[in-house]
């Protein structure tokens, strides 16, 4: 009987094979320099046995090794010169040709670009030499003031590497070619620290606290934030322009701590409060986008926000006052059809698509009608990932484009609201509706909506903002959708490597989030602009409003998080105020009117309905024009006061036409006219006798004048106490 036994077989991998894709390359031979040695494959091995013989000067590969050869005759020594040139000669190798790289090569890091000249047989310097034979531009390269006019005075060709592929076609074919046009360098004002000795002060100062960061390459940008943080700077260097106004004599200046008698006011320090600031990495990406898109960036910025808080929900809290909450921003986009509420959603997730990994793809849902379908989607992807390396995960963004047929069924749930009220507070989810008990504590669920401003107003009702369900939703109103010249530009490539980079931040650990100093007093004043508002505005609309403080906390707490810090500046504050207070703004606007009380009409009598049908009718109506639309019968309009019945036959067969008008004395119909009473003086019952004739004519009431047949082509001049107007 034959059996397999599976031995083990040990594999050395080559310790210089990096690749981007993860893979790995056996070793073939081993370098050793002194106590050191490593295991190389054949390629590596060939390129540092080059870099070895270039730096040291070891003879060609032939005379390496001593090998056993046949004996040669002697030969005369040479001549001293001689034998001096050519010692010259052998001890002098030949220079390597070397590369100048400015800016980051977009795609790749800064270490890996340079590995790969390497590879190709070049060397990188940071000046140009004799040596140098190519200048590679990336992006920011041209603020690099040094390295352009070094390639120009020298004459180096120039590589565009800021050209899509560029890069990576040349390092495919192994050749390296210039060509492209050296750009002007850069103006740097005198008083902003360039981004080298920038660069260089963090390296110095994270070393000195006790940071990690490499020699070389990109800073990580938890260090960078937190330099800023420790010198009070900004990592780009805003600066305010001096005023230059110059001071009029005589001038009354007021200090800048007092504005009207009352403290400094934060207002007048950032700007215009009323127009939302893009703030942050993620309102960079959306004005890069901005000039291609056919909506309202406002809505792009929104979407986008929403989505970011729903990446970071699961670990990012906001902390006031002693309550964490989680930092979970709702929102909604009111608009009417074709207004590009559908554009800005797919515009975000271009935005934040790449930064999120695949979040947006495997969390993002629909569709959910009641409070236990709520529960049990978020009850599902708990399990699925409770036994996943990074534990359970409750985070999900509901996406409604199409809200309004969600709430047409979400009535007959009433459960469905108090749901939503635990989701945004980040209570535990209750269900008790399935065999097994449902519970999902902490949830992280973020609600965006789409929205008609009619729908908005029919079925976002004052009862439901005022049991706390959708004033916890932002609406915002989206403006007018500009028209592009060309409707086949696509969206050009966003740079996610910040929002990256905070996206790793946010979701390592948990973290907490919180006011700092210099935010304290727009903080208050925000409080007191969400009372005031509550106080003032009517009761219909000061119901959505109700949580404005609130919601400004969180905004800004996503946007600190999205620059990988931990604390609230008085600049995010502001940044977040803005855009609160528009959606403020955007709330009284859609709800103005809805709910005014309605003007009761009094119910028209059944004589006013057949008067303002007959005046409808120029005067002259017949049966079928009023019968159908007053709700009576033909003997029951007969029997009304001022209104005069012919009956009317064309051709001697046929059925007579019954035809109605008004007496020119019934303007006021509380006057009876006379033949009424006559007719009841005869005991007629107040019905008109009708003559029939053989061809058209009036028929008389009694004995009163017989009124002329109205034949207007215009309609009649308007009447005192007409009842018709009123009905109009």
């Amino acid at each position: 009987m034959r059996k397999t036994v599976l031995v083990p077989v040990e594999k050395v991998l080559c310790d210089a094979h990096i690749a981007r894709d993860g893979s790995e390359v056996e070793a073939e031979e081993t370098l050793t320099l002194g106590h050191h040695s490593w295991d190389l494959c054949m390629e590596h091995n060939v390129t540092f046995g080059r870099y070895l013989m270039d730096a040291l000067g070891v003879p060609a590969e032939d005379d390496a090794e001593p090998t056993q050869v046949d004996p040669v005759p002697a030969v005369e020594p040479a001549s001293a010169p001689e034998a001096a040139a050519t010692s010259m000669e052998a001890s002098d190798p030949e220079p390597v040709p070397s590369v100048m790289i400015a800016g980051e090569v977009p795609g790749y890091d800064w270490d890996t670009v340079r590995d790969a000249v390497r590879n190709l047989g070049y060397d990188v310097v940071g000046r140009a030499d004799d040596s140098t034979v190519l200048f590679i531009l990336g992006e920011g390269g041209e603020r690099n003031g040094t390295k352009l006019r070094d390639a120009s005075d020298r004459g180096i060709p120039c590589m565009d590497a800021r050209r899509s592929g560029r890069f990576k076609s040349a390092i495919r074919s192994g050749e390296l070619v210039g060509g492209d046009q050296l750009p002007e360098p850069a103006k740097v004002g005198p008083k902003v620290m360039s981004e080298r000795e920038r660069n260089r002060a963090v390296r110095v100062w994270a070393r000195e606290n006790g940071y990690a960061v490499p020699a070389k390459g990109r800073i990580p940008m938890q260090v960078r934030h937190a330099y800023e943080l420790t010198h009070g700077t900004c990592s780009r260097e805003k600066r305010r322009r001096p005023n230059r106004r110059p001071h009029r004599a005589g001038r009354r200046v007021r200090p800048a701590s007092s504005v009207r008698g009352h403290p400094t006011n934060p207002f007048r320090d950032r700007g215009s409060m009323s127009t939302p600031i893009l703030y942050g990495p993620i309102g960079r990406a959306v004005r890069r986008i901005a000039p291609f898109l056919e909506t309202d960036t406002l809505g792009v910025y929104v979407a986008a926000l929403s989505m970011w808080s729903a990446a970071i929900g699961g670990t990012v809290k906001v902390s006031s006052r002693g309550n964490t909450r989680p930092v979970l921003v709702w929102s909604a986009l009111v608009a009417g059809t074709g207004r590009g509420k559908g554009t800005a959603l797919r515009a975000a997730l271009h935005v934040l698509d790449a930064s999120l990994g695949r979040f947006l793809a495997t969390h993002t849902t629909s569709g959910i009608t009641s409070g236990a379908s709520l529960v049990s989607y978020l009850w599902d992807q708990q399990e699925a990932t409770t036994e996943t390396e990074r534990g359970r995960d409750v985070r999900a963004l509901v996406a409604e484009e199409e809200w309004t047929e969600v709430l047409k069924r979400v009535k007959r749930d009433p459960s469905f609201t108090t749901k939503l009220r635990a989701a945004w507070d980040g209570a535990t989810l209750r269900n008790t509706t399935k065999e097994e008990a449902q519970e999902v504590k902490d949830p992280a669920m973020v609600f965006h909506a789409h929205i008609t401003p009619s729908d908005w107003v029919k079925y976002v009702g004052e009862s439901e903002a005022a049991g706390g369900s959708y004033n916890r939703i932002l609406p915002f109103l989206l403006g007018s959708v500009p028209m592009l010249d060309d409707d086949r530009v696509s969206l050009p490539k966003v740079d996610g490597r910040e929002l990256s980079d905070a996206y790793g931040w946010a979701t390592t650990r948990p973290r907490v989030i919180t006011l700092g100093e210099d935010a304290r007093p727009l903080w208050r004043i925000v409080r007191r602009y969400a009372r005031i508002l509550g106080e003032t505005l009517p009761e219909a609309q000061a119901v959505f409003i109700e949580r404005t403080a609130e919601q400004t906390l969180r905004v800004a707490a996503c946007l600190a998080a999205s620059e990988c810090s931990e604390v609230i500046t008085g600049e995010v504050l502001s940044a977040a105020f803005t855009l609160v207070r528009r959606s403020v703004q955007d709330a009284v606007r859609i709800t103005k009117g809805a709910n005014a009380p309605k003007v009761r009409h009094q119910p028209l009598s059944l004589a006013d309905k057949v008067r303002a049908r007959i005046e409808m009718h120029g005067g002259r109506a017949n049966s079928s024009q009023i019968l159908p639309y007053v709700g009576a019968t033909a003997a029951e309009v007969k029997a009304l006061p001022g209104i005069v019945v012919t009956v009317e036959r064309s051709g001697k067969t046929g059925r007579p036409a019954t035809i109605f008008t008004l007496r020119h004395d019934s303007s006021h119909h509380s006057e009876a006219p006379p033949a009424r009473a006559e007719s009841e003086e005869n005991g007629e019952a107040g019905a008109p006798t009708v003559l029939p004739t053989e061809r058209p004519r009036l028929l008389l009431v009694s004995d009163a004048p017989a009124p002329r047949p109205v034949m207007q082509s215009a309609p009649p001049a308007p009447v005192q106490g007409n009842p018709f107007r009123d009905l109009l």
